[in-house]
């Protein structure tokens, strides 16, 4: 039975008719439901029903398995304790709780925050569903969920918290959060933490189908774990990064493994000012020190007031495909520190600054994205005048410090003709990177005067051993110290063709 509809009479135990709680906002039921709970349990798992009306209580602490539910958000358990939880339930098995209103007392005032203050806290939980409840006013995380096995969060309501909406930790397993709500949470909307105290990490995780909005921090975040998966959710308008992937040092977690970050919406992240703002990150979609074996695929990433999508912090095995990044307020995407990533088929355009900018990347495949009229300085403010000479030295894609990369296939445009307005100034630049491999890419970019449009990659100074796989032709004999040896090249003014040994460039006899 979902929250709302009614029980039949005789198949539960009700905490009004049966054991006298008053439901009236100002006696204290503590008493008669715990005593309903403790029969539920002694019954070997009997449901508890609460009808509608508001149970005061203080803090209820129980251990066993018991089912719980209410008339929708009119049956409200109201907690001002300020010792312990509003509920909290260990060691249940099979059991299930839906259809009501946990509430606490707190406001928005963030010094009366206390960790131990949740608002439902599931310990050693086994098979268990939370489903369609409402937490609110909770001076900590609305749901904790910790040393939980098979249990999960579906449907609730969280909202107006002091710490995270709903937070898995404590080595939980194969858990699920799925179809919630959460805004005004404060701090994560939605939080996988494993501290290394807990000598083990939270795995398999899913995070699903949740909407959350105006969080204190960031929206979701994976910060030491394995296995979670983050997928189609609706993050809007976070004070920090939309999605966080991160190893917390200060905090002492594990490093995060193998997150999956797929086909959610994540717009206008850091744009919120909380009533306490909190440090942070503004981007969009942020993975940081210690992830690894990270998958970023079919996103869409808009209007961030930093950065659309940044990879950094020695991360190895990045997988960013098919997402789709365009009216953030800085660069599209930023990568740095990495090794093994590929990087295909994204569309990142009419950014602020860059589109992408890769820095001391190893080991990469960029193909088949399109690069599309970034440097957008004044997408929202088309007054703003001629931009300065370090606003038009922006790309389209720009690879600094990058070794054995391949980038190839790709598309990269800027079509604007309005010449008042910051346009890229190259529309794939590479610099100071070693064994580039370059092939196949379609490049215009009009730059300042149409009759100097940009159609080839840009190979600037400090490269060496690169090659490119295509047609390289041009007027005259290009710089000796850029190219690997064996490159060829078809010099178009005096028809010779033109062969790199390692040392110089070599004119090919033809017969």
């Amino acid at each position: 039975m979902k929250g709302g509809e009614r029980m039949a009479a005789g198949s539960y135990l009700n905490v009004k008719t049966d054991y006298g709680a008053a439901g009236n906002g100002t006696n204290n039921d503590t008493a008669p439901i715990r005593k309903a709970i403790e029969d539920a349990i002694r019954l070997g798992g009997a449901t508890v029903y609460l009808p509608i009306g508001t149970y005061r209580i203080t803090g209820l602490e129980v251990s066993g398995s018991f089912n719980m539910i209410g008339d929708g958000e009119d049956s409200v358990l109201l907690s001002d304790d300020r010792t312990r939880s509003v509920l909290k339930i260990s060691n249940a098995s099979g059991a299930f709780w839906r259809g009501f209103k946990i509430k606490s007392t707190a406001g928005t005032d963030y010094s009366k925050r206390n960790p131990l203050l949740n608002g439902l806290f599931l310990s050693g939980a086994d098979r268990c569903t939370v489903e369609g409840l409402f937490v609110e006013n909770t001076y900590a995380a609305g749901i904790l969920v910790s040393g939980c096995t098979g249990t999960s969060i579906v449907g609730c309501q969280v909202r107006n918290t002091l710490a995270d909406g709903i937070h898995f930790t404590g080595r939980s397993k194969d858990c699920t959060a799925a179809h919630n709500t959460l805004s005004e949470t404060g701090d994560d909307g939605i939080a996988v933490v494993s501290y290394l105290g807990d000598k083990d990490v939270c795995e398999r995780i899913l995070i699903t189908g949740n909407h959350v909005n105006r969080s204190w921090a960031r929206g979701i975040s994976h910060v030491g774990g394995r296995n979670v998966t983050i997928a189609d959710n609706f993050v809007l308008a976070s004070a920090s990064s939309g999605i966080l992937v991160v190893e917390d040092k200060n905090y002492g977690t594990y490093p995060p493994t193998d997150t999956v970050i797929h086909h959610n919406q994540v717009i206008q992240a850091g744009t919120y000012v909380p009533p306490r703002p909190l440090s942070g990150n503004k981007i969009g979609v942020e993975v940081a020190s210690g992830a690894s074996g990270v998958r970023i695929d079919g996103n869409t990433v808009k209007e961030s007031k930093a950065a659309g999508l940044a990879v950094s912090g020695g991360g190895t095995g990045i997988s960013i495909a098919g997402n789709h990044v365009y009216r953030n307020r800085a660069t599209g995407v930023e990568l740095a520190d990495l090794s093994k990533v590929t990087f295909t088929g994204n569309t990142v355009e009419l950014n602020f600054k860059y589109g992408l900018f890769a820095t001391r990347v190893t080991y990469g495949l960029f193909t088949g994205n399109r690069w599309v009229n970034n440097n957008c300085f004044d997408m929202d403010n088309p007054a703003m005048g001629t931009p300065n000479a370090n606003t038009l030295a922006i790309d389209n894609a720009n690879f600094n410090a990058c070794n054995d990369c391949t980038i190839a296939d790709n598309l990269s445009v800027d079509d604007r003709t309005d010449r008042s307005r910051a346009r890229v100034e190259r529309a794939i630049e590479i610099s100071g990177s070693r064994r580039i491999k370059t092939g196949g890419n379609r490049c215009y970019v009009y730059n300042a005067d149409p009759s100097k449009a940009v159609t080839t990659e840009s190979f600037l100074a400090w490269n060496a051993e690169c090659e490119r796989m295509d047609a390289f032709t041009g007027a005259g004999v290009p710089d000796a110290k850029i190219y690997k040896a064996g490159q060829f090249y078809f010099r178009t003014d005096t028809k010779e063709l033109y062969l790199y040994d390692g040392s110089a460039w070599r004119r090919l006899a033809l017969n």
